[in-house]
C-alpha cells in the first residue's frame, strides 16, 4: 500500500519544522532580502495540484523543489508563471515606463505617456499600477486643468541609472 501525497499545507509544514520558518532566511531571488515564504520553484517532474484558499496551486512533496522568497519576489515568481513564464502586464510596462521617462529629459505629460503606451500595447489601467510598480512620480500642473500631471523617475533614479551607463 503507498503513502498518500503529501498536501499543500503538508508541504508547508514540513518545510517549517525540518528548515525553519522561511523569515529565518535571506530571499534565494536576486534581492537578498529577509524571506516571508517558502515558495515552489516549479522544477519538480512530479508535480502536484490541490486547491487551497479557492486557488489550484501546484506544488511538490520534495523540499528541494523549495526556497525561501520574500512578499515581492514570490508574488513575482508566481506571476510569471500564470503568463507563460513572463512577467505580468504591469511589470513589463513598468520596465517600459523606467526606460521611456529615462530617455526624455525631465518629466513628461501623462497625455504623451498614455500615447505611447498606447502604441505598445498598454491601457490605462495597466500604466496606472505600472506608475506605482515602478515607483514613478505624479505631479499636477498647476493652472492646466485637474488632470494634467507630469511623470517622472525619481531623482536618485536617474542620477543611479546615469552613473551605471557612464561605466
Amino acid at each position: 500500500m503507498t503513502a498518500p501525497a503529501l498536501t499543500y499545507g503538508g508541504i508547508h509544514r514540513r518545510l517549517r519544522d525540518q528548515r525553519g520558518p522561511a523569515r529565518q532566511h535571506r530571499c534565494a531571488s536576486s534581492c537578498s532580502r529577509q524571506a516571508h515564504d517558502w515558495s515552489y520553484t516549479g522544477e519538480d517532474p512530479n508535480e502536484l495540484t490541490q486547491r487551497f484558499y479557492g486557488r489550484d496551486r501546484r506544488y511538490s512533496s520534495d523540499m528541494a523543489f523549495y526556497a525561501p522568497r520574500c512578499r515581492s519576489c514570490h508574488r513575482l515568481h508566481d506571476e510569471s508563471d500564470r503568463w507563460g513564464g513572463q512577467p505580468p502586464p504591469s511589470r513589463r510596462a513598468a520596465a517600459w515606463l523606467i526606460d521611456y521617462l529615462g530617455s526624455h529629459d525631465g518629466p513628461v505629460l501623462t497625455t504623451q505617456i498614455y500615447a505611447a503606451a498606447e502604441q505598445q500595447g498598454y491601457g490605462r489601467p495597466v500604466m496606472a499600477k505600472a506608475r506605482r510598480l515602478a515607483g514613478v512620480a505624479s505631479t499636477p500642473v498647476t493652472g492646466h486643468g485637474p488632470n494634467r500631471r507630469l511623470w517622472s523617475l525619481p531623482a536618485d533614479f536617474r542620477q543611479t541609472a546615469r552613473v551605471e551607463n557612464s561605466a
